[in-house]
């Protein structure tokens, strides 16, 4: 018979590599298995729920209210996406509670999922609908989301320090390749306690940045690289970017959307049906640049999770979601401070998600219960 533990490295690796499909997400159909392995052998057993896990509950539970009771009425009851949010809460529990002898497969199949998605990223396999679709993830946010989180867990496979300091330069590189900036950025921090515990690496890695700065022909290597990050560096004036500029731009239409529904929110995936008056939303000067720009607003994504949490769950749910997030932070930091690649991987991802909106995924819910897991 299978075990738990061949289960638990398919899960990781299909949550490390999220593109797999057949019909719906493997790694929803891995769980249940994993699921009814331990019902079949120990029967129904509750779990002693602690406070991190009911504020879970909690938040979970709320995402149904806020749909249920919104004022929006353009808000779905129900769709796929609150029955995603059940499926997360399991898992959750769940992994907060794998023992360490689960590490070495955790951190294995981290790897390897990695590894098959950067190849797969940059040479896409066939694409066959309706029954298994390869990973084909082309969107950059998503791919360098995996990388900000997983990097850290996927290096602690490696055997030895000097692969281990190879390793974090290739997968720094791939997501430069990317021309992501602020992912880059949080992938580099993601690695660097790897690469400053070896001071000829840390002596080096200071050139390479005062190159990278002062001199024209490693700024041009930058360049060629990772432009947007370029661009960013050399000129400082985020008014400039027209990305920034819809960032903020969808930060204004939170704003009005939870001016509007202030205690529970438009409903759960209500974002982009939402519609909001353009002029109200861009009545900064700062925003000149895109204003007289034919665009559908309604359709943007809000690429910011906070904003989007706080728009559609309102001030009740935002709060839930920070307490969650705060009880997390404390036992990841404070309690359990010797779990240094959990703390990297935490911070790294509260604060992609101010640039991003990719809470709502398997990853995001496995890193939190990584974080405040006691045993690992």
């Amino acid at each position: 018979m299978i075990s738990e533990k061949t289960l638990f490295s398919w899960l990781i690796f299909c949550i490390a590599f999220p593109p797999v499909k057949i019909i719906v997400n493997m790694s929803f159909l891995v769980f249940t298995l994993i699921l009814v392995l331990k019902w079949s052998k120990v029967g129904y057993k509750s779990v002693r729920l602690d406070m991190i896990d009911k504020m879970g509950i909690l938040f979970t539970v709320f995402i149904f209210i806020s749909s249920l009771t919104t004022k929006n009425q353009q808000a779905p009851i129900l769709t796929s996406l609150h029955f995603n949010h059940i499926y997360w809460l399991g898992l959750f529990v769940y992994l907060r509670r794998i023992p360490q002898e689960f590490f070495p497969i955790l951190v294995k199949s981290v790897f390897y999922g990695l590894v098959f998605l950067s190849f797969t990223y940059f040479v896409p396999l066939p694409k066959l609908d309706g029954f298994v679709v390869f990973p084909v993830i082309r969107e950059r946010n998503v791919f360098t989301y995996q990388l900000v989180l997983l990097v850290p867990l996927a290096v602690q496979y490696i055997k030895g320090h000097n692969w281990q300091i190879l390793f974090s330069f290739v997968f720094t590189i791939i997501a430069l390749a990317t021309d992501g900036r602020t992912g880059s950025v949080l992938v580099m921090i993601g690695v660097l306690p790897i690469l400053i515990s070896h001071k000829r690496i840390l002596v080096l890695l200071v050139l390479a940045i005062v190159s990278i700065l002062y001199l024209e022909s490693f700024n041009g290597v930058l360049q060629k690289a990772a432009p947007r990050l370029y661009s960013t560096l050399s000129s400082g004036d985020l008014k400039d970017d027209t990305s920034w500029l819809y960032r903020m731009a969808m930060v204004q239409k939170g704003l009005i959307i939870v001016r509007e529904n202030p205690y529970v929110g438009s409903g759960l995936s209500s974002w982009r049906s939402y519609k909001v008056d353009s002029g109200e939303m861009l009545n900064s000067d700062v925003f000149d640049r895109i204003r007289n720009k034919s665009t559908n607003w309604s359709n943007i994504s809000p690429h910011n999770s906070y904003i989007q949490i706080l728009a559609e769950q309102g001030y009740i749910g935002f709060v839930i979601w920070l307490v969650f997030l705060t009880a997390i932070f404390f036992k990841a930091w404070i309690i359990y401070n010797q779990k240094k690649v959990w703390v990297i991987g935490l911070l790294t991802m509260l604060i992609y998600l101010y640039v991003i909106s990719s809470y709502q995924s398997s990853i995001t819910f496995l890193i939190l219960a990584l974080a405040s897991n006691r045993k690992l």
